[in-house]
């Protein structure tokens, strides 16, 4: 039998359980990270934004890993 979806929809967390590890992406300087989220799992990903550590540019959260990417 199959309840109702466990997380609140719009967080990071449902998105993490949705498509598994999730990146962070830099179009500036080409770089990606892996999210490191843990204090921000209850957040709306809609309202929430992330910059790059190296240029401080934008940032976008993806679910590609970078490695395994067909670029």
């Amino acid at each position: 039998m199959v309840g109702p979806w466990p997380f609140r929809p719009y967080t990071l967390r449902a998105l993490a359980k949705t498509f598994g590890p999730l990146w962070v992406r830099c179009d500036v300087c080409r770089r990606y990270a892996g999210s490191q989220v843990a204090e921000l799992l209850d957040v709306d990903y809609r309202s929430k934004t992330f910059s790059c550590s190296v240029c401080g540019g934008p940032a976008w959260l993806c679910a590609v890993e970078p490695a395994k990417s067909a670029a």
